[in-house]
Formats: structure tokens, sequence, C-alpha cells
């Protein structure tokens, strides 16, 4: 993807995403330092949106909550026994979605508590 797409993809569902979960027109987005993150087009889209940006360490794992939630699915599926079957790699990784605990989910978002 490269910055043009990005620009897109933002103008299309970063708005009705943020009211979804409750954010109202004024907030802020944290992207990471990809390189459609930090292109010149998508910074200027963020400005002429009065969207702040915050600062990102270039690689910080634990600024990240969903590495970790990947990480944790991950470890839960055997990939061994299902690499050849797809529906069966999908049906372990819903299965496996299901069961992480709500209260792991909830310090994922609130408390950047970044363990399952």
């Amino acid at each position: 993807m490269i910055g043009e797409s990005y620009v897109q993809l933002l103008s299309t569902n970063l708005k009705p995403a943020a009211q979804k979960i409750g954010l109202r027109d004024n907030f802020n987005c944290q992207p990471d330092n990809d390189s459609k993150h930090t292109s010149r087009v998508a910074k200027e889209y963020f400005v002429s949106k009065s969207i702040e940006l915050l600062p990102r360490p270039a690689e910080n794992r634990n600024s990240n909550p969903i590495d970790h939630l990947w990480q944790y699915l991950d470890d839960k599926i055997d990939r061994f026994s299902c690499r050849s079957n797809k529906r069966e790699f999908v049906k372990r990784l819903k299965d496996s979605w299901e069961i992480i605990p709500q209260s792991s989910l909830q310090n994922l978002i609130d408390l950047d508590v970044f363990w399952l």
C-alpha cells in the first residue's frame, strides 16, 4: 500500500470507525512509522482534518497491543497440523479468538497491560 491508498482508506473509514467506538470529531491518532503512515500525503491528510498525531517510537513492540494479541492467537494455533487446510486454520483461529478472556482484551485497551 502506498500513501495515496492509505489516505483513501482513512478518508473512507477513519471517521465512521471513530464514531462507532464512541469518539467524537476531536481525536488523536498514533500510526506506526510505516512509510505509508509517514508519507507526505498522509501528513497532509491529518493536517487538513485537524487530527493530531501522537509520537511513536520507531520499534517498540510493547506500545502495540495488537501484536500481543496476534502472538497469543499464534501460540494457541497448532499451525503444523492445519498448514495445508485453510478451512481448519480459520476454524482454529476463530475458536481461539472466542476463548480470549474479555478481561485480557480490556487490559489491552484500557490499562496498557499487554500480557494475556
